[in-house]
């Protein structure tokens, strides 16, 4: 019985793969953060260079809003430097990307 409950979430791994979007991001143009999740929310500019935020907020049971911010800041030729997520844990893993295997 203990072995089951080891080899399920193996199994459910296998089909499908939570990673973290905005690691993903790095070294790739602005197009690919546009392309995960939609036009940004706000630009501002810091130490010459241009920063992109994206925010995503969740709502609690008790009707509270939380938010998550991603800023993005760009690099050498355009590609993205940083990406950095700040705020409520459960509105941050709305910025998460998951890969399902579709070959049966």
């Amino acid at each position: 019985m203990r072995r089951l409950f080891i080899l399920a979430p193996l199994a459910l791994a296998a089909c499908a793969t939570r990673v973290d979007g905005p690691t993903r991001l790095m070294g790739q143009q602005l197009d690919a953060a546009t392309g995960l999740y939609g036009p940004w929310a706000a630009e501002i500019e810091r130490g010459g260079r241009p920063v992109y935020i994206w925010r995503r907020s969740v709502k609690l049971s008790n009707g509270e809003n939380r938010s998550c911010e991603l800023r993005v800041s760009l690099g050498f030729r355009k590609a993205i430097r940083s990406a950095v997520l700040e705020g409520f844990e459960d509105a941050c893993h709305l910025y998460d990307v998951r890969y399902e295997n579709l070959t049966r």
